[in-house]
């Protein structure tokens, strides 16, 4: 289990929203991305939600967000619904100008 300040975060009722940013180029609709990270049979999804599980939050708790879903509500949705938010990385990071915008949120 998690000790520290990590700990207040990341609890067995922590709500945790993966956005998998960074992906190949040829992953390029929702059907190729639950190819790697649907939860029964996702070439990354246990690389992503393993070790969250060490952590304590229970799986029940973690969602995926699916990028090329574009329905702007429900993503707002997940997100207003998270208490953490994990970014796989990747550079469509810069292209939705993410880390600016959590910059300007901080203040």
């Amino acid at each position: 289990m998690v000790q520290g300040r990590a700990a207040a975060f990341f609890q067995d009722r922590t709500r945790i929203l993966i956005i998998p940013f960074a992906l190949r180029d040829d992953v390029n609709t929702s059907e190729k991305l639950k190819e790697l990270y649907d939860s029964e049979y996702g070439r990354y999804y246990n690389f992503a939600v393993t070790p969250l599980l060490e952590m304590g939050v229970k799986e029940q708790n973690i969602a995926i967000l699916d990028y090329f879903d574009r329905n702007v509500e429900k993503a707002l949705d997940k997100i207003a619904k998270s208490d953490v938010i994990y970014f796989t990385g990747g550079r469509r990071i810069r292209w939705w100008n993410v880390l600016l915008t959590m910059e300007l949120w901080k203040h």
